[in-house]
């Protein structure tokens, strides 16, 4: 399992830096730790790599999910 930091976060997706580096056009499965809940990320593509930042669109998560997401940017930004 590697892990990384997520630098940001919004519905559409993320960025992410990792050790890990990733190709352009893969695809991964993640779950963010938000507080209080992770959030499950069952498909998300790599849009974007430079060196050990990418950049992910979620292309499948529950509905739930999506809402914790959309809530905590919400809150974030407000």
């Amino acid at each position: 399992m590697d892990e990384g930091e997520v630098l940001d976060l919004s519905l559409p997706g993320c960025a992410i830096e990792s050790a890990r580096c990733l190709i352009p056009d893969e695809y991964v499965r993640l779950h963010v730790l938000l507080p209080h809940h992770p959030v499950r990320v069952e498909v998300a593509k790599v849009r974007w790599a430079e060196r050990n930042r990418f950049g992910l669109e979620f292309l499948k998560m529950p509905e739930a999910d999506k809402d914790r997401v959309l809530g905590f940017v919400t809150d974030f930004y407000a």
